[in-house]
C-alpha cells in the first residue's frame, strides 16, 4: 500500500492480497475509484524478482496494444516493488474450448515477446536499460528458470528414482528414448519466454476474448518453444495446435512443444508427486507425444 501511495499520491480506499507465488505477492488497493495492482517480493523466494525488466516488457507490449500491465517501479523503505493498473476480465478455465479471438491475440502477444531485442539465457537481470539474461547457456538458464526442483533432463538425464518410477513405472523407458528430442528442443530458437500461463495469468472477457495477460517475473530467455509447451500443459493440445498454427509454426514447433510439455510435466510432479491432477495432465502429454 505504501508503494502505492508514493506512485500514486492518493488516499486509498482499500488493501488486500490478490495473489501469491513462489517469488511475489500482489495486492490490490483502490485509489479514486481505480484498482491498481502492487507487486511486492516475498522474503526467502530464493529469487529476486526482475520488475524493472517485467516493466520493460510490460512497456513494450502495451505500445503494441497486447493487454498487458505497465508497470511503475518503486523503492518504499528499501524494498522494490512495482505498481501498475489492475486490468478486467476473468481467468480463462480449464478445459473451455477457446475462441479464436483468445488464440489469435495470445499468439499475436507471444509472437512480439519472443521477438524483443535480447541478450544471453536464462531468468532476467533486473535492468531497466535492457532484457538480459543472467546465463551463460541454454542448459543452465533453464535450471535456473526452474530451480524448485529437479528439470529433466538438463539437470540429469536419468530417470532413476522418484518422481516417475513410482506413478508411472511403464512410462520410463518410453521418456529415455526421448531424451535427445527434448534437450534438442530445450536448445531450440530462442527468445523472451512468458513461461508461467496458467489460468491465472489468462483473462479473458465475457466475449470469451483475451482481456489481460499478467505477471511477466518469469520470464526468461530460453527456446521459445517453452510458451507452447505450457499452454499444451495447461490447456491441451487443440489450444496448442491452434496456438501453434497462428504463430506460424512449422513441424519443429509442433515437436518441440510437445518434447519440452513432458520436461514441464516431470517438473511439476517432482513438485507435486500427489498432485492426482498433475499426473493426470502428465499421462496425457506422454500419451499425445
Amino acid at each position: 500500500a505504501a508503494g502505492a501511495r508514493v506512485v500514486l499520491g492518493a488516499d486509498l480506499g482499500f488493501a488486500e492480497q490478490l495473489a501469491a507465488g513462489n517469488s511475489a505477492a500482489a495486492v490490490v488497493v483502490d485509489a479514486n475509484g481505480t484498482e491498481w495492482v502492487v507487486r511486492v517480493p516475498i522474503a526467502g523466494s530464493g529469487r529476486r524478482l526482475s520488475l524493472r525488466s517485467e516493466a520493460v516488457i510490460g512497456e513494450a507490449l502495451a505500445s503494441l496494444g497486447h493487454p498487458v500491465t505497465r508497470w511503475t517501479v518503486v523503492v518504499v523503505d528499501g524494498v522494490e516493488c512495482s505498481v501498475g493498473r489492475r486490468l478486467p476480465g476473468q481467468p480463462v478455465s480449464y478445459g473451455a474450448e477457446w475462441s479464436s479471438g483468445l488464440v489469435r491475440s495470445l499468439a499475436g502477444a507471444f509472437d512480439d515477446l519472443h521477438r524483443l531485442p535480447a541478450e544471453g539465457f536464462g531468468p532476467l537481470i533486473n535492468r531497466d536499460d535492457a532484457l538480459v539474461g543472467m546465463s551463460s547457456s541454454p542448459a543452465e538458464a533453464i535450471q535456473l528458470r526452474w530451480f524448485h526442483a529437479r528439470i529433466w533432463p538438463f539437470d540429469n538425464p536419468s530417470l532413476a528414482g522418484p518422481p516417475v518410477h513410482a506413478p508411472l513405472p511403464g512410462a520410463v523407458a518410453g521418456l529415455a528414448a526421448l531424451t535427445p528430442r527434448v534437450l534438442d528442443a530445450g536448445f531450440g530458437p530462442a527468445g523472451v519466454v512468458h513461461s508461467d500461463v496458467h489460468r491465472e495469468h489468462v483473462l479473458v472477457d465475457g466475449d470469451r476474448n483475451l482481456a489481460g495477460l499478467l505477471d511477466f517475473g518469469d520470464a526468461f530467455i530460453g527456446a521459445v518453444a517453452w510458451d507452447v509447451a505450457l499452454v499444451r500443459w495447461y490447456y491441451g493440445d487443440d489450444v496448442a495446435s491452434a496456438l501453434i498454427v497462428r504463430l506460424g509454426g512449422g513441424e519443429r514447433l509442433i515437436a518441440d512443444g510437445a518434447a519440452l510439455s513432458l520436461a514441464g510435466g516431470l517438473y511439476k510432479l517432482a513438485k507435486q508427486p500427489g498432485d492426482a491432477a498433475v499426473l493426470h495432465r502428465l499421462e496425457r502429454c506422454i500419451h499425445a507425444t
